[in-house]
């Protein structure tokens, strides 16, 4: 897991039966500095693909 700041983490996630690695975001949702929930995503796509994949988790925001 990576700290990209204090309330979003980046990771990795390795499973025994499958050949891909997910790539992941965890966002922290907060109101008035009280924790309100977390979004977490992953996406599987292709070793040849990663650049992608951090494009498209870099894309995501908490809206609220």
């Amino acid at each position: 897991m990576i700290r990209l700041s204090a309330t979003e983490d980046a990771f990795q996630n390795f499973t025994y039966d499958d050949p891909w690695t997910a790539n992941g975001i965890s966002l922290v949702m907060q109101q008035r500095g009280q924790i309100d929930g977390y979004v977490s995503v992953e996406l599987w796509l292709p070793p040849s693909q990663h650049a992608l994949a951090t494009t498209i988790l870099n894309s995501f925001r908490v809206l609220g």
